[in-house]
């Protein structure tokens, strides 16, 4: 009997481990959710530890800066605050749409279990049935056994039944003498006792005897019409030996075709299986990568402001947010930009003058269509203008979110002391970065490129004169 087989449990397999993801995920999620509550509360109370530090410790004579850099501090962690609500409101939203998949998982589950019991049953009674006809099979087996050996029996009673027929014939014409037939054993049984006709009479028959007449029908049928109807039940046997002999050959056929679609099913489950594994090791091993390496240019920086002064750090964060060759740069294609449109503005105005002669025909065409040929070329030139400088403000946008991303590596207290550093030295530098900080959301901190190639070095990011976001 074949074991049950259920095409469907890979893709129950892969159920299971989607919902497994989508458990992680929400499980993340929560774990985000909460880690940004407590940094909230710890915002809250940083902002209230300094202020009673500052009613404490601060003297007179400083407590009018003390009193700027609490309010700096206190708008940051207001716009920190707010920043981390709205991806707390962002991270909720997420949650409930991957609730929403993981109640659809378990439900798409639930509809495979139950057709998997479904056709549990079926192959259940399939077993049944082919359990039956496998017992129909063996009682017809037995029948043809049975009818073979009646066959074999008849072969040896009809001779006998002949020679008592006419041994009965000659005993009642006289031919054959009463003495003669005491001769013979079979005639003159040895006498017994009374004992043993009794005992004889008592016992069980332990065989079903067949009579003459059940062998052979009417004993009066003629021998040749005996024959003939037998050997009609033979070829009949014989006919039905080999149906059945060739319905056993279809059923191995058969049988031998489902343990090779088995075979192949097994090893179909058992290669999804691997990939599934393999991917799963995969993921593991991402996820370790993840967690275990870490950018060596922005450790590097982030150490350079641990360690550095307070005029460096400002010198140091103001070159990474506002790279200067990149802002010339900038600079220099927003002017040629204007130009090249104050330049396209001139000459649509003497284009439209040219077109206003030529209704009344008193204008040179070789002059329009070279007022055509320069507006198309200053359109050219106008259009790689604003690609070259997408391209330049993608690269600040890049050193920016790599300014930003460093900053996040920094404790509130670490990042409180750099910001205090560069407002001293550039306040307005120091509101715009606080500012981008607060507001840029995490979607778009993570686009970020983490470590450049090639790798400029800390004195080249001191002077201003490396490209952070080039690659």
């Amino acid at each position: 009997m074949r074991n049950f087989q259920y095409r469907f449990d890979p893709v129950m397999r892969l159920k299971d481990y989607n919902i497994q993801r989508v458990e992680e995920e929400i499980a993340a999620i929560e774990q985000n959710i909460q880690r940004l509550l407590r940094e909230i509360e710890e915002g809250r109370q940083a902002v209230h530890n300094l202020r009673r530090r500052l009613m404490e410790e601060v003297d007179d004579q400083n407590l009018i800066q003390a009193e700027s850099e609490l309010d700096l501090f206190t708008q940051f962690t207001n716009r920190e605050e707010s920043r981390r609500y709205d991806e707390i409101a962002q991270h909720k939203n997420d949650k409930s749409l991957k609730q929403e998949e993981l109640i659809q998982l378990y439900q798409e589950k639930k509809v495979l279990e139950r057709l998997k019991e479904r056709r549990r049953q079926e192959w259940e009674t399939e077993m049944r049935k082919e359990e039956g006809a496998i017992m129909d099979e063996i009682g017809t087996q037995k029948f043809i056994r049975r009818k073979e050996f009646g066959g074999v029996l008849l072969y040896l009673i009809v001779p006998l039944a002949l020679i008592a027929g006419i041994a009965a014939i000659g005993y009642y014409t006289g031919v054959i003498d009463q003495s003669m037939l005491r001769k013979i054993p079979l005639f003159n049984p040895s006498p017994r006792s009374a004992t043993a006709v009794i005992q004889s009479a008592t016992d069980v028959p332990q065989e079903e005897f067949i009579t003459l007449e059940q062998l052979i029908g009417d004993p009066d049928t003629p021998m040749p019409v005996l024959l003939q109807n037998f050997a009609e039940q033979l070829e009949q046997t014989r006919k039905k030996q080999e149906q059945l002999e060739e319905w056993e050959r279809r059923l191995e056929d058969k049988q031998a075709i489902l343990d090779q679609q088995q075979s192949l099913l097994a090893d179909l489950t058992k290669q999804a299986s691997d990939y599934l594994q393999a991917y799963l090791d995969i993921k593991q091993q991402l996820e370790q990568s993840q967690k275990s390496e870490l950018s060596q240019y922005e450790e590097d920086i982030a150490t350079t402001l641990s360690s550095a002064k307070g005029k460096e750090i400002a010198q140091i964060m103001i070159n990474l947010y506002n790279p200067p060759d990149q802002m010339l740069e900038e600079r220099r294609l927003n002017l040629e930009g204007q130009t090249l449109q104050n330049e396209e503005i001139q000459l649509r105005q003497q284009e439209q003058s040219l077109l206003q002669q030529q209704q009344t025909g008193a204008v040179d065409e070789i002059a329009l269509q070279d007022i055509q040929e320069k507006i198309r070329l200053n359109r050219e030139r106008l259009e790689k203008n604003q690609d070259d400088l997408a391209a330049v403000q993608e690269k600040i946008r890049d050193s920016q979110l790599l300014l930003l991303k460093i900053l996040h590596r920094f404790q509130s207290r670490g990042r409180k002391e750099l910001f205090v550093a560069l407002g001293k030295s550039n306040p307005d530098a120091a509101a715009q970065i606080i500012a981008d900080f607060a507001t840029t959301t995490t979607l778009e901190l993570n686009k970020a490129a983490p470590t450049p190639t090639p790798l400029p070095s800390l004195g080249q990011i001191e002077d201003g004169t490396a490209p952070p976001g080039a690659e």
